[in-house]
């Protein structure tokens, strides 16, 4: 389970990547009004798919860490007990 946490993460780290350079690409070519206004379209289509991917990505995301803390959560539970136990041992 941590292993997809990490997997998820890893991709929604990469996809930002992409996102960033994509919107910097998109803002230096405002900046120069020279260039062809088709090349912006490609380029806000491009950002447009990333974003629907991250947004799925970030979707597994969440589930993935809703699964995980229902499985770690009576893990917890558990071990506050033991811990309760070892106290009132000492005590």
């Amino acid at each position: 389970m941590a292993a997809e946490v990490q997997l998820k993460v890893e991709t929604v780290q990469q996809e930002t990547q992409v996102v960033t350079l994509l919107l910097q690409e998109l803002v230096s070519q405002h900046s120069h009004p020279r260039e062809v206004e088709v090349e912006e379209d490609t380029l806000v289509e491009q950002l447009l798919r990333v974003l629907v991917v991250l947004e799925e990505e970030l979707k597994v995301l969440v589930l993935l860490l809703e699964a995980l803390e229902v499985l770690v959560t009576p893990l917890l539970q558990i071990r506050h007990k033991e811990i309760m136990v070892v106290m009132v041992l000492v005590a």
